[in-house]
């Protein structure tokens, strides 16, 4: 990629130098604060019954003075309430960033509904007991009352940045679960699973044959086996111990069981080997988190070429939104290197990432190379979204996997 500083083009570029550094940054320390189980009180009954009191006496004070916004309510002071204290004990010290985020992130957190969740097909009918079968154990997670978490995938902000979509419950809520070790994303039936699930379980091309990449806790197989015009499942799972548990303690549960076979096999090698055609419709979903961006642009490499063979990809924004943070910090890097030039300096080579994220940056660099970034509009354009959706959409996409035998790779930059 190369940045062409013109006069225009060099301001607008100054004046959101915050904002690209916030992307990295701010929203790293976000995502981390909430990982590690951030409440805005301390859950107990009388902490929510306190925080109720709290968000109700504001209300009624507003409507007192005939001052209650246009569509504000009780839920909506508790959503703008959890999202301050979140930024005001994040330990970031930005506060730039907190008031570029501040106003949409309380306008995308939200008081999520424990009935709704715990009537959800599956959460209801699905009796999860507590077995293991190797290193996986089928469990219970739970959130505490007031605990904040993504209820669905990132929101898109402005010039690569995002903005979590985060939510709370107002009681303890238990969640079905796979524990898989510390250091490993948990297969789940979260909210966010859930939600993220839901553009797939009612896609108008989920019919006839189907084929599931990703077994996860059993969820999508599940909802998708409630379908009328869905005649039969394969599941294809690589762990043997999560297919082993979901066959022998999940699957007997479902009211549609014979629709269902599972294979312990691995996903990507299996729609290698695979006929287009054979199956109607297939939903890729063999990753826990949008951080595994190596397995999905293998399994993208091969859903491009398919035809007959209709395919989804489970979080697919989410694993998007991680290549354009990558793909921003390459904009930067070129952005840099253009002011150098003009001073006849030197700078640093580019900060490549360890491992598989090192390597998929490179790729997405070798894609992005002859782009030429000579003014805003194409600078918003390169970092969207639509741009990486559509330059990964090509049927002559070749992506090779990550290999940890060849050791770190050459600089290209």
């Amino acid at each position: 990629m190369k940045v062409v500083l013109t006069k225009n083009f060099r301001k607008f570029l100054e004046d959101t130098d915050g904002l690209r550094d916030l992307s990295v940054n701010f929203l790293h320390q976000m995502l981390s604060t909430v990982d590690r189980g951030f409440g805005f009180t301390d859950g107990s009954p009388e902490a929510v019954k306190e925080f109720d009191r709290m968000c109700k006496a504001a209300y009624d004070d507003l409507r007192k003075h005939d001052d209650v916004p246009e569509g504000m309510t009780i839920n909506s002071i508790k959503e703008t309430f959890a999202s301050s204290v979140l930024l005001e004990n994040m330990p970031c010290g930005d506060q730039y960033g907190k008031s570029q985020f501040g106003g949409l992130l309380a306008a995308l957190t939200m008081v999520c509904d424990a009935d709704e969740y715990n009537n959800d097909p599956f959460i209801k009918n699905i009796h999860i007991p507590h077995v293991s079968s190797g290193n996986a154990t089928l469990t219970h997670d739970k959130f505490h009352a007031h605990e904040l978490f993504e209820y669905e995938g990132m929101a898109p902000c402005s010039w690569g940045t995002f903005v979590p979509r985060l939510g709370f419950f107002e009681e303890e809520v238990q969640v079905p679960s796979i524990d898989i070790g510390p250091n490993s994303a948990w297969p789940n039936a979260t909210p966010s699973t859930i939600n993220t699930m839901a553009l797939h379980v009612g896609s108008d091309n989920l019919s006839g044959r189907v084929l599931a990449l990703g077994c996860g806790i059993g969820y999508f197989p599940y909802m998708a086996s409630l379908k009328e015009n869905v005649e039969s499942i394969v599941v294809v799972e690589a762990d043997p111990h999560i297919a082993a548990l979901f066959t022998e303690h999940i699957l007997p549960q479902f009211q549609n069981k014979e629709k269902i076979h599972v294979t312990v096999f691995d996903p990507v090698q299996y729609l290698q080997e695979m006929e287009d055609g054979s199956f109607d419709y297939c939903l890729a979903a063999p990753w826990t988190s949008s951080l595994e961006t190596d397995l999905y642009l293998q399994i993208k490499s091969l859903g491009n070429k398919l035809r007959k063979t209709k395919i989804e990809y489970w979080m697919e924004s989410s694993l998007q939104s991680s290549l354009l943070s990558g793909l921003a910090v390459d904009m930067e890097h070129a952005r840099q290197k253009a002011i150098a030039l003009e001073k006849h300096e030197t700078i640093p080579g580019f900060p490549w990432a360890s491992g598989a994220a090192g390597h998929v940056q490179r790729f997405i660099h070798e894609l992005t190379k002859k782009e030429v970034v000579d003014g805003r509009k194409k600078y918003e354009d390169i970092l969207s979204i639509e741009y990486v959706d559509k330059m990964l959409s090509s049927k002559k996409l070749n992506y090779v996997a990550y290999d940890p035998a060849n050791g770190q790779e050459e600089d290209t930059v």
